[in-house]
């Protein structure tokens, strides 16, 4: 996608066809990041009684609600994706308005911290739940150890 800055910070040169596709992909990208936030909450509540044992309950509350904030910003993004593409499909001319440039802009920066966000989270997730399944793996192996049999 071909796009310039000007003087005034404005994006220039692009077409309806461009932001479509910029648009698409960011749709596409917020669904797998949509099904990803489930898996995690997945991994969250698979090992969630280890994780309550062994971890800092204020952390786990944090990472929790950080969870639930990113589903529902993913939502928002996705919804206002839907409202960008009626305004594009309005749009009749080849020419990109103001009005779709600033959407555009916005949208792009919220979705870069969305992504930014997110991929923090699934590190600090799957570090707990890398730590439950080592903390299973040794009760399991003293557990082994105690069995007479």
């Amino acid at each position: 996608m071909e796009s310039k800055n000007t003087e005034s910070g404005q994006l220039t040169d692009l077409t309806i066809e461009d932001l479509n596709s910029a648009v698409q992909k960011w749709e596409s990208d917020l669904r797998f990041y949509k099904d990803d936030l489930i898996f995690i909450q997945h991994i969250m509540d698979h090992y969630i009684s280890v994780i309550l044992l062994h971890e800092n309950l204020d952390e786990i509350r944090e990472s929790t609600m950080r969870l639930e904030d990113l589903k529902y910003r993913c939502d928002g993004l996705l919804k206002n994706i839907a409202s960008l593409r009626r305004k594009m499909g309005d749009s009749f001319q080849e020419d990109v308005n103001n009005a779709l440039l600033t959407g555009y802009s916005k949208l792009k920066v919220r979705i870069k911290g969305f992504k930014s966000d997110f991929k923090a989270l699934k590190v600090e997730i799957f570090s707990i739940a890398d730590n439950a399944i080592e903390i299973g793996k040794r009760e399991k192996k003293d557990l082994d150890a105690t069995d007479p049999n």
